[in-house]
Parts: structure tokens; sequence; C-alpha cells
């Protein structure tokens, strides 16, 4: 058995032993199962063991290997809390916000979510949600997190209204055996990229491919991958929408040139058609996360994939979209708030953590804690063995990269609204498309931000 060494708060539970979860099945979680909660007189008072409680836990995780890895967790906690089910719904993510919306106003949102900056910012500026400050900081001081942008993220007017709880990030994946055969080596400036792009695109392949669909998020963390690296932003550090400048212009100009390499129905694309794109060899290069190595490693190119973060402009910076997932509690009830924090610290717990993220998803859902980005659990696994040096330098990026709207400590109180209003894939559209200039795109843009700001 492994000790779980002072897992959860004072007024938490204490897990004493915990073995580690491998496999998202049930008889996995049976093994998790030598915990036992404590006599913890507050704890006591708060949650009451005779009581039966129920929990609704509503996160995007559709897939099915998502869903069982989940599964597995709630299975364990079972140990934790005997008295409390945890039901889990996973809602598709293009409808989530609208959802979580209406369910809040209406009362019958769940206990527990899964959510992102933005939509953490949106559902604030609705009043709902609990400080969770307690809960990150025993995170940090337990298992460490990797840095601080994790959890800047999710720190707004003095509190973390979320817990960090996975990174994902956006990389440059290429075909290693066609950039050999034309003697090419992995871009690291925009340059460098335009030129592999012009050199492999073919009669029978397209050089680069990356989604420039509006209305879909995979098109406005494109597009922000390279706004970063050109010190491009949305605000300033007052706060304020400085969208329409120089260095934006300068970067949608430069994706125009880009996408004359990509498919022209690109601008359709959504996640399922831009990994499709890669993995069907149409495309030698293109903008994914780390759950296409999954389906790269049955291709007849498994052995040839390589990943890089997001080329920069020659005097730019290293940047790139990284997105945190976070967990948030909707509930007024101390004992569920107690429960969920519970789940939570359980969750991210060195016995659970890099196991449970390898299993709902290797390669897409990166560890964000010390004690997880060395976990043998997360490194075992069969994929994320495969591609163990894709995914570190995936860890890496999640260190640097960024998420717009969020770098700094004073934020524009609608960047959430602007967030899940996808303005930035928007112009995108309108650029690749041809409808408009990448100077009046860039101008169309900032009118849509300053107009939710009214």
């Amino acid at each position: 058995m492994k000790k779980v060494v002072a897992l959860l708060l004072a007024v938490a539970l204490t897990i004493c032993t915990l073995t580690a979860c491998s496999t998202p099945d049930a008889e996995n979680a049976d093994k998790n199962s030598d915990v036992s909660p404590t006599n913890d007189s507050t704890t006591q008072s708060v949650v009451d063991p005779n009581k039966e409680y129920t929990i609704n836990f509503w996160h995007g995780e559709t897939d099915d290997s998502r869903i069982a890895g989940m599964q597995a967790v709630i299975d364990g906690f079972k140990s934790v809390y005997p008295n409390v089910t945890i039901n889990q719904t996973a809602v598709n993510n293009a409808e989530f916000f609208t959802k979580m919306v209406a369910a809040l106003s209406s009362g019958t949102a769940p206990e527990l979510a899964a959510t992102t900056p933005e939509r953490t910012m949106a559902y604030r500026n609705l009043g709902y949600g609990i400080p969770l400050d307690d809960v990150v900081e025993q995170i940090d001081a337990t298992e460490k997190y990797s840095s601080e942008n994790p959890k800047s993220l999710y720190y707004f007017d003095d509190h973390y209204w979320a817990v960090p709880v996975w990174a994902i990030t956006i990389m440059l994946f290429y075909r290693a055996d066609l950039f050999e055969e034309n003697g090419l080596t992995p871009p690291t400036t925009w340059d460098e990229l335009l030129v592999a792009a012009e050199t492999l695109t073919t009669d029978e392949m397209y050089g680069i491919g990356f989604p420039a669909s509006s209305g879909q998020n995979c098109t406005d963390q494109v597009a922000w991958s390279f706004l970063s690296t050109n010190n491009a932003d949305v605000f300033n550090d007052k706060g304020e929408i400085i969208f329409n400048s120089e260095a934006t212009v300068e970067t949608y100009e430069y994706l125009k040139e880009l996408s004359q390499y990509s498919p022209k129905d690109c601008t359709g694309w959504g996640w399922a058609e831009t990994k499709l794109a890669f993995t069907s060899g149409s495309c030698a290069m293109n903008f994914m996360f780390g759950s296409s190595l999954a389906d790269l490693a049955v291709t007849e190119f498994a052995d040839s994939v390589g990943a890089v973060t997001i080329p920069k402009p020659d005097d730019g910076v290293y940047g790139g979209n990284t997105h945190t997932e976070g967990l948030m509690i909707f509930s007024e009830d101390p004992a569920i708030q107690q429960i969920c924090k519970d789940f939570i610290l359980y969750f991210m717990s060195s016995e659970v953590y890099g196991g449970a993220l390898a299993n709902m998803e290797p390669g897409l859902m990166l560890p964000i804690t010390e004690s997880g980005m060395n976990s043998e659990d997360f490194f075992d696994q069969e994929i994320n063995a495969k591609y163990a040096d894709i995914i570190k330098a995936e860890l890496e990026q999640v260190k640097t990269g960024s998420l717009y709207g969020f770098k700094y400590p004073v934020r524009n109180e609608y960047a959430g609204e602007i967030g899940v209003s996808y303005i930035l894939g928007g112009t995108l559209e309108r650029v690749v498309s041809g409808t408009l200039s990448p100077a009046d795109a860039v101008a169309w843009g900032e009118e849509q931000m300053l107009a939710l700001c009214e």
C-alpha cells in the first residue's frame, strides 16, 4: 500500500492508505478502497456519516475512455465517503456553457462542474460559485503545482474560483519522415513554418492544416497560439481592449498566407476534422492536442510523428495556447461543499492523479503538479510511454503557454463573455475565407468585443 500524506485539509477527511489507480474499471477502483475517514470533530459536524448525499457532477469529457476513467475515480472515492453518491454527466462542450447558465438560472445546476477560465469568469459575473483558496493552497502544499500559470488562470477578485486540475496545450504536429525526405528541420520560426508548408504541399498532400471555422473554440485557440508568439494581445494590463493593433493585424496577415497551403474546407473544421486531416495523412503538419496520439499510434507513420511548440516570429516569444481545466463548486450546502472539496483533493493526490489522467485520455490531459509530472502511473501508460518525448514537450509548454485575457493580474471583467463568443475564431474565418481583409477583420473583432462590454 502507498501512503497518502497530509492529503486533506484540517476540516476535511484524511485519507490513510490507497493503492495506485492504473485502469479505468471497477476492479481497479476496488483496489483503492483501503481508505477511511478520520473522526475529526469539525468534519463530523459538517458531514453527517449517517446521511445519504447525492452530488451531480457535470463535465465535458464525452469520450467513453474519459467517462470510464472518471468513474474509476468516483468509485475509489466511495471508500472515503460510502454514504455519498456522485452522478457524473458528460455534456457536449459546444453546449456546456449554455446549458450551465440555463441550469444555474433555474436552480437545477450540478453541485460540482468542470470549467474553463473564461467560463469561470462568466459564471462569477452572474454571481455563482464559491472561493476555493483552501483547496488550491492545500494541493500546492502537498503536490506542488508545476508553475504559477495553471493557478493564475482562476485567480481574480482576490480568490481562486475554481481548482485547476489538468492542462491541455496545442502543439505543432509534423511528419518527421516527410521532413527528413525533404531536408527540412522542425520549424521554430514563422518563416521556417511557411517554407515547410510550401515545400510539403503536393498534388497528394497539403503542407499544413488548421481550423478556421467561426464559432469553434479550436479556431480561437489556434489563433491565440500565433497571437501570443507575436506579442499581440486582447487586453492590456489595465484590462482595456487593445485587439486592433499592428501586431494583431500582422498575425492575421501571416495566417492568411499560411492558409493557402491548407485544405480549402478548413473554414468548416471543428476538432474532429482537424485531427482527421493529420491522422488520415492528408496534411503533413497540423495544430492539435495530444488526444491525437492514440489515433496516430495505429497509423502507418506511427513512428514518424513529432511535435514542437508553436513557431514564433524572429522577434517574438514562445507562447502557444494552454487551456487549463478546473473544477468549480456551485452548492450552498456546507456539507456538500466539503464533500466536493474532498473529492477534488482525492483526485489530485499523487496516488490517484497520474494514473487517472493517463486512463482518461493519454496525451491530452496533462498533469499540472510536480507529483503528477513525475508519476510512474502516468508515463507507464502505453501511449504516454511511446510518445514520451512529445508528452514532455507538452508539459514544458504548459509552463509558458497562456490563454487570452488571462495573462495579467488585472483583467477585463468581460473576458469570460468575450472568450465564449469565439471572436478570435470569427476573425480568422473572415480572413481565411476572404470575406474581409486582415485589417478589416481585426477591426470587426474589436467592435464585437467592445459591444459585449457595453
